[in-house]
C-alpha cells in the first residue's frame, strides 16, 4: 500500500510538468503540420516541461542574485519580508490578480496564434519564460493565501495559464523554425525533426533513459 501512494504521489507532482510540456510540444507539432501524439510518450512530456521550468528557476535565481549581490540593504531578509507584506494582506485583495493573470495568459496564447506572420509576433512567441514570470508573480500571493475549499482550483488555474504560455512559446518557436534554410530543424534531447525535400517534416523522438521511470517500474514490481 504504501508503495503505491509514492508512486500516486511521483505521477501527482509529475502531472503539472506533463501538462506544460504537452501544450509546448503539441502547439511546436502543430505548426509544423506533425502529431505530437504519434512522437512522444509521456515520460517526453514531463521533460519538455521540467526543462523550461528549470531554465525557468534558473534565469530568477541569477537575477534575483545579481539584484541582491549590487542591492544597498543587502543584509536585508528579503523573505521575510515578502511574508510579513503576505500576513498584512487578504486573500481578496489578491485573488482578482491571479484572475488578471489568467487573462493575461489566455490573451498572450490567442495573441501568438492569430497575429500576422511578422516580426512582431515571432518575438512574442519566444516570450513565453518572460510570460510565465509576470504570471508567477500575478498568482504567487492567491495561492500562498488561498484557504483551504479554494487553493485547488487556484493551482490548477496557475497551471493553465503557464501552460498557455509554453502553448505560445512552442507556437513561436515552430515558426521560426520553419523559416530556418537547414534541413534539421530541430534536434535536442527529446526529437529530431528534418525538413524533407518536398517542404514536409518528419519527426524522430530520442531515447530516454530517465531514472525515474526505471523507478516506477522497480516500485509496480515490488508491489506485485
Amino acid at each position: 500500500m504504501k508503495t503505491l501512494q509514492i508512486i500516486l504521489v511521483a505521477l501527482t507532482v509529475s502531472l503539472p510538468f506533463a501538462f506544460w510540456g504537452l501544450a509546448y510540444e503539441f502547439s511546436y507539432f502543430k505548426i509544423v503540420g506533425l502529431s505530437v501524439f504519434d512522437t512522444f510518450s509521456y515520460v517526453h512530456y514531463i521533460l519538455s516541461g521540467g526543462i523550461w521550468v528549470l531554465i525557468f528557476f534558473g534565469v530568477i535565481m541569477f537575477v534575483s542574485t545579481v539584484k541582491k549581490f549590487f542591492s544597498k540593504n543587502i543584509e536585508k531578509d528579503d523573505w521575510k519580508e515578502v511574508k510579513d507584506s503576505l500576513i498584512k494582506t487578504q486573500f481578496a485583495d489578491v485573488i482578482g490578480q491571479a484572475r488578471f493573470g489568467f487573462i493575461i495568459s489566455v490573451i498572450y496564447l490567442l495573441t501568438v496564434i492569430y497575429f500576422p506572420n511578422n516580426w512582431f509576433s515571432k518575438a512574442l512567441g519566444s516570450q513565453n519564460l518572460l510570460m510565465s514570470m509576470v504570471i508567477v508573480q500575478l498568482f504567487f500571493a492567491a495561492m500562498w493565501l488561498s484557504p483551504q475549499q479554494s487553493k485547488f482550483a487556484v493551482i490548477i488555474f496557475f497551471i493553465i495559464s503557464i501552460g498557455a504560455c509554453f502553448a505560445g512559446g512552442g507556437v513561436g518557436h515552430a515558426r521560426a523554425a520553419l523559416e530556418l534554410q537547414n534541413t534539421v530543424v530541430r534536434d535536442d534531447y527529446l526529437v529530431t525533426i528534418t525538413k524533407t525535400t518536398d517542404g514536409k517534416f518528419t519527426a524522430i523522438s530520442k531515447q530516454l533513459n530517465l531514472p525515474m521511470p526505471l523507478m516506477l517500474k522497480k516500485l509496480f514490481a515490488a508491489s506485485n
